[in-house]
This record gives structure tokens, C-alpha cells and sequence, in this order.
């Protein structure tokens, strides 16, 4: 891959990534102010609820209860491991893991943009089947887990095609 290839892909990965980080913020900031003053569960249909939660935790809120010291350590842990994947990024010599790393990056960067700013992640996304549902969440989990996919998808299959 040229120099010149390389630096229109990075570019357009950090472009996915800047646009993941500014939807996923307006998204949240949207739905905080949809919910000012309101009941914070607004149910459409049977299966999806948009709700206002708080995660102080991690993935599906494990760890919400460690109090401001665990706040501190997720807020560091998010921005030490965004700035490993912006290093990963500028390395990826491939379109679709350039791609997939940038969506993960955007993910992560937006989630710790909220623990630097309010101590907790903003979730507002909730689908449920009956009693049953998994956990609230937001647009830069959604990426996170697509770029993880990707991710995952495209290394299962690196031996057809290593051009991808």
C-alpha cells in the first residue's frame, strides 16, 4: 500500500471515528433533554422502551456500586485504552479494520467523554421481550459492538481475502 493509500485511509477511519464521537454525544444530549422534567421510560411498542439511565459501571453495569474511586479508574481506563485504539488505528494497513476500529474507537471515546464530564455513562436504549430484556445502552456501545464484529467477522476469515 502507498503512503498516499495509507493517509486517505487513516483519514477516512479518524473521520468515522470524530462522526461516531459527535453522534453518540448528540444522541445522549438529545435524549437527556427529551427526558428533562419527564418520566424517564417512555415505552414504543412491546419490545423497545427509550429510557434515562445512568450506568456507573462497566458492560451491563457491573461494578456500578464501587463508588467514586471505581468512577475514577473506568474514567482512566476508558482514555487509556481510546488512545490504544487510535495507535491501533494509525497502523491498520486494511479498509475494513480500519473501519471497524475506528467505529470501536468513536465508541470508546464517546462513553469516556461522559465519565470525564458526568462520573457515569448516559444509556438510553432498551429492548425487552416480556420480563426479559437487555441491558439499556447507547449509540457508542452499538458501535462497539459492530466494530468488534467486524473485527472478529473479517479475522475469521483473513486467509480468503487479505486485501480487505
Amino acid at each position: 500500500m502507498t503512503l498516499t493509500n495509507r493517509i486517505k485511509l487513516l483519514l477516512l477511519a479518524l473521520l468515522l471515528t470524530v462522526g461516531v464521537v459527535l453522534a453518540d454525544q448528540v444522541s445522549k444530549a438529545m435524549v437527556r433533554d427529551f427526558f428533562s422534567g419527564r418520566d424517564p421510560v417512555l415505552e414504543y411498542g412491546s419490545y423497545f422502551m427509550l429510557v434515562s439511565a445512568w450506568n456507573t459501571g462497566v458492560s451491563f453495569s457491573l461494578f456500578a456500586e464501587s463508588g467514586r474511586a471505581g468512577a475514577i479508574f473506568f474514567t482512566v481506563l476508558a482514555l487509556v485504552v481510546s488512545i490504544g485504539l487510535l495507535v491501533w488505528l494509525f497502523l491498520q494497513p486494511l479498509l475494513s479494520r480500519s473501519i471497524a476500529v475506528g467505529l470501536v474507537a468513536g465508541g470508546a471515546i464517546g462513553n469516556g467523554l461522559d465519565r470525564l464530564r458526568f462520573g457515569a455513562v448516559y444509556d438510553f436504549l432498551y429492548f425487552h421481550i416480556g420480563s426479559w430484556g437487555w441491558p439499556a445502552f447507547n449509540l457508542a456501545d452499538s458501535t462497539i459492538v459492530i466494530g468488534v464484529g467486524i473485527i472478529i467477522l473479517f479475522d475469521l476469515f483473513k486467509g480468503s481475502n487479505k486485501s480487505i
